[in-house]
Formats: C-alpha cells, sequence, structure tokens
C-alpha cells in the first residue's frame, strides 16, 4: 500500500538538482560584499509590507476571539495556505525578487511565493508578531553558493520571530499543519535582506516528519486475514496525505484506493476508507481503511507460513553497488508500525523472528515480536532518520544498514496445527 509502504522520493539525479552539486560552476560577482544586495532587496520588499485597514480588518476577522499569540500565528498560517491561491503574474525584476504589494495580494486572492510572505509577515504584523520574508534556493536544486554576494533562489518563505524562537514557515503550500512546513525548505541557507542576515534553516527533529500506522489484523484457519488500518503522521507526510482528502473526490476513493489494494495483493477487497476532513488544517490528519486478502498465508503439512501485511521497507536509492554521487533526501524521517495480530483457534506460535536494533550514523531501525499470549502476537518497528545527506564516502555503510532492514522486513511467521 501506497500509505502503508511510502519512502520518501530520494533526489539524487544531476538533472534534477540543477547540477549545482554535480558540475564545474565559477560564480562571478561584482560585489565585494553582500551589504549592496541586502539594501537593494530591503528597499524592494520593505515598500510592500504595508497595514491597510483592509487588512486589519481581514486579520481581525480570522482571528475572532482568539487571544494567544501562537494559536493566531497558526489560523493565519492556515488561512493563508488555503485562501491565496498559488499564482505567479510577474513584469520584472522588482515584483519577482520584492513582490506585490501585501493588500494587492489580498484583494486578487492569489500570488506568487514572495506575494504570500509579504502578505503573511504584513498580516503577523497586525497581531504584532516579527516576522520576515525570506530567499532560498530549496534543496532539491542543491546548495546555494551564498560564499559570494549573489541574490541565487527560486523560493521564498517566512521566518518568524515568537517568544525568544527563531523558526520557520511556508504558506505557499496548502495542506500543513501549523509548525510544519515543506522539507524542501530545510537543511539549506536563507537570505534575510531585511535584517542582512545569511542563516541555515535547520532540519526539523524526525518526529515533525513522521508516519505512524497500526493494524489490528485477524487470521482465520483458511488463510484470509482481516486487516483495520490507522495512520497518523505530521509534517510532509501528513500534507501530501492530506491532498488526497482535498483533491480526491469521495465518490472516487473507495475504487482509487481499491486499484492500489490489488496491485500489493490481487483480489484483497477493500470495505471501508476513511479519512479526516483535508481542508481543516487545525485538526491532525487520520486515515482508516478495513480490507480482506483472501488466501494470505502459505501451508505446508501442519504450518501455517506468511509474513506481516504491509511491513516492508524498500529502499531503492541503495540498489546500486557504488554511487557517484551523496544521497539526498529532503528532511528526517520517522516512521513506526504496531500491529496486534490475532491467531486462529486451531494454530499456535511455532517461531517468530528474532528483534533487532541496528544503528550507523545517519539512521537507526529497532524492531520486535512481543507473544501477549497463546493467540495474540503484538509487531512494533521503529525507523528514524537523522540527517538529509548521506555522502558517498559512507554509502557502502549506509547501504548495509537499509540491507538489513529490508531483508529482515521479509522474514516470516510460521504456526503449528494444534492436534
Amino acid at each position: 500500500l501506497w500509505e502503508a509502504n511510502y519512502t520518501e522520493p530520494v533526489i539524487d539525479e544531476p538533472m534534477m538538482r540543477g547540477g549545482l552539486d554535480f558540475v564545474p560552476l565559477v560564480i562571478v560577482s561584482i560585489f565585494k560584499d553582500w551589504d549592496y544586495i541586502f539594501n537593494w532587496h530591503r528597499n524592494l520588499v520593505e515598500r510592500n509590507i504595508i497595514v491597510t485597514p483592509l487588512i486589519e480588518e481581514t486579520v481581525a476577522e480570522i482571528i475572532e476571539g482568539i487571544v494567544d499569540k501562537e494559536e493566531q500565528l497558526a489560523i493565519i498560517y492556515h488561512w493563508m495556505q488555503m485562501n491565496i491561491r498559488y499564482i505567479s503574474i510577474k513584469g520584472g525584476v522588482g515584483s519577482g525578487l520584492g513582490g506585490h504589494e501585501a493588500e494587492f495580494t489580498l484583494n486578487n486572492r492569489y500570488g506568487d511565493c514572495i506575494d504570500k510572505s509579504i502578505l503573511f509577515v504584513t498580516m503577523l504584523k497586525v497581531i504584532g508578531i516579527e516576522a520576515y520574508p525570506i530567499i532560498l534556493l530549496t534543496n532539491d536544486m542543491g546548495h546555494a553558493p551564498y560564499e559570494v554576494p549573489w541574490l541565487f533562489g527560486n523560493h521564498s518563505i517566512t521566518e518568524v520571530h515568537l517568544d525568544d524562537r527563531k523558526f520557520y514557515l511556508d504558506c505557499t503550500n496548502m495542506t500543513f499543519r501549523y509548525p510544519a512546513f515543506s522539507g524542501n525548505d530545510q537543511g539549506l541557507s536563507t537570505i534575510n535582506s531585511i535584517r542582512g542576515t545569511i542563516e541555515e534553516i535547520p532540519l526539523v527533529e524526525p518526529e515533525m516528519n513522521e508516519m505512524k500506522r497500526n493494524y489490528d489484523i485477524t487470521l482465520y484457519n483458511e488463510g484470509n486475514v482481516d486487516v483495520t488500518y490507522n495512520a497518523t503522521c505530521t509534517g510532509d507526510n501528513e500534507a501530501g496525505m492530506r491532498m488526497y482528502a482535498i483533491y480526491l473526490p469521495e465518490k472516487d476513493r473507495k475504487n482509487y484506493f481499491q486499484r492500489i489494494l490489488n496491485n500489493n495483493y490481487p483480489g484483497a477487497q477493500l470495505t471501508k476508507i476513511e479519512m479526516s476532513e483535508g481542508q481543516d488544517l487545525s485538526i491532525p490528519f487520520t486515515w482508516h481503511w478495513e480490507y480482506q486478502i483472501m488466501d494470505y498465508v502459505t501451508f505446508a503439512s501442519d504450518l501455517m507460513i506468511f509474513k506481516l501485511p504491509s511491513i516492508d521497507y524498500d529502499f531503492p536509492e541503495v540498489a546500486l553497488e557504488e554511487r557517484k554521487y551523496d544521497i539526498a533526501y529532503t528532511t528526517t524521517a520517522n516512521d513506526e508500525h504496531t500491529i496486534t495480530l490475532t491467531l486462529p483457534d486451531n494454530y499456535d506460535i511455532r517461531y517468530l523472528p528474532e528483534d533487532i536494533n541496528i544503528e550507523c550514523p545517519y539512521a537507526t531501525f529497532k524492531a520486535e515480536y512481543i507473544r501477549k499470549d497463546d493467540k495474540t502476537i503484538i509487531y512494533k518497528d521503529k525507523f528514524t532518520r537523522t540527517k538529509r545527506i548521506i555522502p558517498v564516502e559512507d554509502y557502502q555503510l549506509y547501504r548495509e544498514f537499509l540491507k538489513s532492514i529490508m531483508s529482515f522486513s521479509k522474514k516470516q511467521i510460521f504456526l503449528s496445527a494444534t492436534s
């Protein structure tokens, strides 16, 4: 299942990353330092961050009845994503890098990344929160060469200061729940022309980009299984899943996911699917499936042999024996399964795979099979990756680590028939 076995796209091809990290490159600037660039861009941006009566009225309507500053911030962040469409109409470098006036974007209900950031910053100004539109090169395009004074970037997001904290939000997207923002904006340098700074946006903690899957599985004597599946998630995972609820019509959902289910388990029947309301970004997104897989197990003499469904780990990024380039993920990851398996009355546990607990400098993995009682097995695993870049020189080490996980996830359970 896509939602059960989702693996993050890996950005490792030169064309996908703009060539910046793979080909010889010479950067030349006519500026000896950043001061001129900061001043020039600051003037372009600041002239558009103007609080007007319309913006004040709009903010008042959005946060009506809400007193807490951070809650107000979250509400405005969600409103910006859902109510200001991303459309880029630019006529020159001024509007391209400096955006339009905040009220212009508000009236039109559309804008590109810099337009949306400027409007967002202006709305936060109304409630007394310090924020700035910033420029960056998304990490799917490679490393931005800010060692040379050069206003180089392809995106604009927002730097927020609140309660002695500095953090980042990106209202260009449509489905990120506060305080999450796109993984493409993480682990890179950013230009804040208003403050005159170049600083690093850190990676989020893995728990901020996680997928938690819970299964209740009932196994029957004839080899069929009933599966109830619930998922919760955060960060990029949640934003991606939420898109289904927004863009896939409810009448088409069952057929669409039935096809996905059949790709993994031919003949399986999806009996129920539910998901949260996608457009309410304040509510954590949840996912619920119920399905049946027929003839799932293999019988051999008195044995019933099978592996738990939906715990396959697949890492195509380590398919090659050797690599020329680093592995580049977008951000961190945390992936967990919890499975409660109820056995049929006429079978007992013969063999369970041994537990595993391994680590490398970039990730950890642990998994265990727990015999709750004679008829119940609980399986738990957790994969956590704390780094974004896996350098070529550590590829073999990382490859062996991931291959161990893939091998473990394919191990089978053996049950024996009772006399």
